[in-house]
């Protein structure tokens, strides 16, 4: 589709070339024309007679095609006015030279009588021209998709038969849809609870701290997050694992639909496994893109909104790592996967993790961040995905646990709104940082940084995405740490609930107010008051 400024160009060029061929044809008619008169009254003046004796001259009945063309290649001006020559120098001629004058005016009229005729075609070409070259802008500017620009689409198939109904596979009506589920999850002040720990991940947990796990134990947990008083009030989202979709409260409520009615909404963690890539020294791509659209048809069914798909990467700079094959491989399986969930009505919520374990540097840590954003959106464009309706899982910009050199809150923050600014689209509503290992207290600090050093350069317009959390280990293990203590109150399977409930929201509450960039300032006015 030609851009409406292009056309604006395209159109004063051509109608400034127009103009100039015009002034040259209109300069050169004039000229034929005088040609065409002068010739023609220097025949009418000579006497009839004249023309008649010079046609019935052998000479003139002989004359072939060529000493006529050297007749017409004579001077215009010179044959033209021959015969007003003839008397001035030469005063009266003979019969044969005036006859010969006059039929050669009649030639160069007939020339320049041509040659004008030539012209006004030329010129009548160039009006059409500049007449079809107006109509095309003016249907093309006039059309809808000039005004507005065509819906995002793959760019191996944004051409060809039926490519208007191609470009509109995600209808208006899902488009808007997807676009709600974002908007909600990315309020200010709110995050995403990750209760997505498959029981190979949560087992160990309560096995650490002495308590017995199983399905049931699992499920009475779960439930406590999601009736915690006070919870909604900084939460807005819960990743969910699948085992957790299908589960119900103690009065028979599915989790999906208990947790909507509380405005937090639920999704769902696909569940994935690591592959080695080949000749890669033990890098890995997730897989589990098989089958992806059956399973989301029967989580949406069951009540879920939107999915979570993490692609894990490790540093080590000196080995070249992460390399750029396993950067593209799992990007464009990011990718597959957001547009197999916007497909089926899903907001997907894309995940790339760069592990915290390393040597690397903070100025390490951009550059491979910044790569991977930059293949993780160039892939979402390439397969058509709608921005607007995706939301962005990241780790925080961080160096290596084990790198020597020490940064400031304030360097680390700068990093993080950096990488987002060079690789980032606006499109993107929400950010929400994943807390790769750190505790609560080193996680909140970094994000309320980020959020306090975003404000102090303009806000939404120094960096316009709402930057929250979506965190699990930080929030979580602390209250696993409460079933050491015997003197706490237990339920029917031996779990502290109460205590739990009341430390996940306060968690929770660091967390909200870390992302409004006032944590920093709510502790020093606690001390303050203290």
């Amino acid at each position: 589709m030609t851009p409406f400024s292009t056309l604006d160009r395209e159109g004063d060029a051509s109608g400034q070339q127009s103009m100039v061929v015009n002034r040259k044809h209109i300069v050169l008619s004039v000229v034929a024309l005088v040609g065409v008169v002068i010739g023609v009254s220097g025949f009418l003046a000579s006497e009839p007679t004249a023309v008649a004796k010079f046609a019935s001259a052998p000479g003139a009945r002989t004359m072939n095609a060529a000493s006529h063309s050297a007749s017409v290649a004579k001077p215009l001006l010179r044959a033209t006015l021959g015969r007003q020559s003839n008397q001035v120098n030469f005063g009266v001629q003979s019969f044969d030279r005036r006859a010969e004058w006059s039929l050669g005016g009649l030639t160069a009229s007939m020339a320049s009588l041509g040659f004008l005729v030539t012209i006004l075609f030329k010129v009548g070409q160039a009006a059409h021209g500049r007449y079809q070259s107006q109509q095309q802008v003016s249907e093309l500017t006039s059309m809808p998709h000039a005004r507005a620009p065509a819906p995002q689409m793959a760019f191996h198939l944004c051409h060809g038969a039926r490519a208007t109904e191609r470009r509109s596979w995600l209808s208006d009506e899902t488009k808007a849809q997807l676009e709600s589920v974002v908007a909600h999850i990315g309020q200010p002040g709110k995050g995403i609870s990750a209760c997505d720990e498959s029981y190979r991940t949560i087992d160990p947990r309560f096995e650490n701290v002495g308590q017995k796990s199983s399905e049931e134990v699992r499920r009475a947990y779960r439930q406590m997050l999601f009736e915690a008083e006070g919870a909604n009030e900084n939460v807005c989202a819960v990743i969910l694992d699948p085992e957790t979709v299908f589960q119900k409260d103690d009065n028979g409520t599915p989790f999906p639909k208990m947790l909507t009615e509380k405005g937090m909404l639920p999704g769902v963690k696909p569940t994935l496994t690591a592959y080695a890539l080949p000749g890669c020294d033990g890098e890995t791509v997730m897989q589990g893109l098989d089958n992806l659209a059956e399973r989301l048809k029967e989580w949406k069914a069951a009540g879920c909104v939107f999915a979570k798909w993490r692609s894990p990467f490790y540093v080590d700079i000196a080995a070249g790592k992460p390399s750029m094959l396993a950067i593209e491989a799992n990007m464009r399986d990011q990718a597959r996967y957001a547009l197999i969930c916007q497909g089926e009505g899903i907001v997907p919520i894309v995940e790339p993790d760069v592990v915290l374990k390393g040597e690397h540097t903070l100025e390490d840590a951009i550059e491979i961040n910044a790569q991977i954003l930059r293949e993780l959106y160039a892939a979402l464009i390439d397969h058509g995905v709608h921005l607007d309706g995706t939301i962005l899982k990241v780790n925080m910009v961080n160096p290596g646990k084990d790198c020597k050199t020490k940064y400031s809150l304030e360097d680390i923050a700068d990093a993080n709104l950096q990488t987002l600014r060079r690789t980032l689209p606006v499109g993107v509503r929400s950010v929400n940082y994943l807390s790769g290992g750190q505790t609560l207290d080193e996680s909140a600090s970094i994000l309320d940084a980020i959020n306090k050093m975003k404000i102090a350069r303009g806000g939404d317009r120094y960096a316009p995405w709402n930057l929250s959390f979506s965190w699990s280990a930080c929030i979580q293990m602390p209250l696993f740490e409460l079933c050491r203590d015997s003197s706490l109150e237990r339920d029917a399977n031996g779990l502290p609930i109460k205590a739990m409930a009341k430390l996940y929201v306060e968690n929770m509450t660091v967390a909200s107010t870390a992302a409004k960039g006032t944590l920093q300032m709510e502790r020093a006015m606690e001390k303050v008051g203290a």
